[in-house]
C-alpha cells in the first residue's frame, strides 16, 4: 500500500512536469502503470493493490493530465478488455461446457441472487447507504476481465483441474453479461436510482490553470435558449461567452444576434461551474428533468426559513436559521443529487452537489401541497 501510494505520487510529479502530447501522456501513463505493478510484484507484494493506488493518487492529483488523457485511455480500456474476453474465448473448451452448465448456472446464480447481495449489504451497512441504493449494488455485480484473471493463475501453475474451473469462469460471465448487463437500465429505474438523461458539453479542454476549462455547447431544437440573446443571459460566476460559431464562422456574441438551433457557443468556465451551464444549454428532454426534479430550481445557500414562509409550510424548529442545504443534510446525511426530501409540505430535490454541498434544489409545488 504505502510502496503504491510513493509510485502514485511520483508518477503524478512526472506527468505534471512532463509536456508531452495526449498521445505520449497516455504512454507515459500506462507505461508507469505497469512499471508499478512489476516492481511491486519483484518485491512480494500485491502488484494489484499498487497499481490501482497509483491510479487513485495520479488521477486525484493530476486532473488535468487526466481530463486531457480521458479519451485516450478510455480506448486503451475498452481494448484490454476485448483482449482479455478473446482470452477467455481462446481457452475455454466448448465441449466440456455441456457436462459442467447445470452446476456452473448453480453457481452463477447463487453469485448473483445470494452471495453478492449479502456481501454488498454487510459491507455496505455501516455507511448508512438507501436500502435502493444496496439493492442496486448488489444486483449490479457485472462479472468480466477480474474473474477471468483469476481463473488463469490455476492454468498458468498447471493446477490440476484448472480446466474445469476456468469452463466456469466462462459460464459465471457469460449468464452475469446477459441477464445483469442488459438489465442496467430498467433495474435503476426499478430500484429508484436513475436520474434523467443530462446534457453534456461538445467539447471540454481543461486549461494550464487546472480550473478553467474551454466548453462547446450546440443549440438544439430543444435548447431553452434558442432565440434569446447571449447578452441578456446571467451566466454562472467566471463564465465568459469566446464566440458563437455559426455556418463554420466564429462571431461575437453581439454579431451573433439570437441564438440559432445549430450554433455552438464557446465558452471559458470554472469547472465547478460546467453543470450549471449544461442546464442552460440543454438539447435533452427538459420535460423529463423537470418532472424529476421540478418546475423550480433554487439555491441551496438559500433560507429554508424564507422558502418555508414563501409557499406557506410550517417552519420547524430543528431547521430555524439554516439554509436549503443545511436543513436537507440535517434529515439526510448521506444525500446524493437526485434524492429526495420532504420537509412539511416542500419536497426538496438535490438537483446538483459539489464537495458534500448541495448546490441547487429543485422544488416539487404538486407533491408538496399533498396532491
Amino acid at each position: 500500500t504505502v510502496l503504491g501510494i510513493a509510485l502514485g505520487r511520483a508518477l503524478a510529479w512526472a506527468m505534471q512536469r512532463a509536456s508531452l502530447g495526449e498521445g505520449l501522456g497516455a504512454l507515459l501513463l500506462c507505461s508507469g502503470g505497469v512499471a508499478s505493478f512489476a516492481l511491486v510484484n519483484a518485491l512480494g507484494g500485491s502488484g494489484f493493490i499498487a497499481i490501482y493506488l497509483v491510479g487513485l493518487v495520479v488521477g486525484n492529483r493530476t486532473r488535468r493530465a487526466g481530463e486531457n488523457l480521458l479519451r485516450a485511455m478510455d480506448g486503451m480500456a475498452w481494448l484490454a478488455q476485448s483482449s482479455m474476453f478473446l482470452l477467455l474465448g481462446l481457452l475455454v473448451t466448448p465441449g466440456a461446457i455441456p457436462g459442467i452448465l447445470p452446476s456452473a448456472l448453480a453457481i452463477s446464480l447463487f453469485l448473483m441472487l445470494f452471495a453478492r447481495p449479502a456481501a454488498v449489504w454487510v459491507s455496505l451497512l455501516p455507511f448508512r447507504f438507501a436500502g435502493r441504493e444496496i439493492a442496486f449494488i448488489g444486483w449490479m455485480g457485472l462479472r468480466g476481465a477480474v474473474p477471468i484473471v483469476l481463473a488463469m493463475f490455476p492454468m498458468l501453475a498447471g493446477v490440476p483441474g484448472s480446466g474445469t474451473l476456468f469452463n466456469v469462469a466462462f459460464v459465471v460471465v457469460l449468464t452475469s453479461l446477459l441477464f445483469q448487463g442488459t438489465s442496467v437500465a430498467f433495474s435503476a429505474r426499478r430500484f429508484g436510482v436513475g436520474l434523467p438523461p443530462r446534457d453534456e458539453p461538445l467539447v471540454r479542454s481543461t486549461l494550464s490553470d487546472d480550473h478553467l476549462a474551454i466548453l462547446e455547447f450546440l443549440v438544439g431544437p430543444q435548447s431553452p435558449l434558442l432565440g434569446v440573446l447571449l447578452r441578456t443571459l446571467l451566466l454562472p460566476e467566471g463564465a465568459r461567452v469566446l464566440a458563437v460559431i455559426r455556418g463554420g464562422e466564429p462571431l461575437d456574441q453581439d454579431a451573433a444576434g439570437a441564438l440559432r438551433q445549430g450554433d455552438v457557443v464557446m465558452l471559458v468556465a470554472p469547472d465547478a461551474e460546467v453543470d450549471h451551464l449544461s442546464e442552460m444549454f440543454a438539447r435533452v428532454d427538459v420535460a423529463a428533468r423537470r418532472k424529476y426534479f421540478g418546475d423550480f430550481v433554487l439555491e441551496g445557500g438559500a433560507s429554508f426559513g424564507d422558502v418555508c414562509a414563501a409557499y406557506g409550510c410550517e417552519l420547524p424548529e430543528d431547521l430555524a436559521g439554516l439554509t436549503l442545504d443545511q436543513a436537507m443534510r440535517r434529515r439526510a446525511p448521506r444525500i446524493v443529487e437526485g434524492d429526495a426530501v420532504q420537509i412539511s409540505r416542500l419536497l426538496l430535490v438535490a438537483r446538483e452537489i459539489a464537495e458534500g454541498r448541495v448546490v441547487k434544489v429543485g422544488l416539487k409545488l404538486e407533491r408538496a401541497a399533498g396532491k
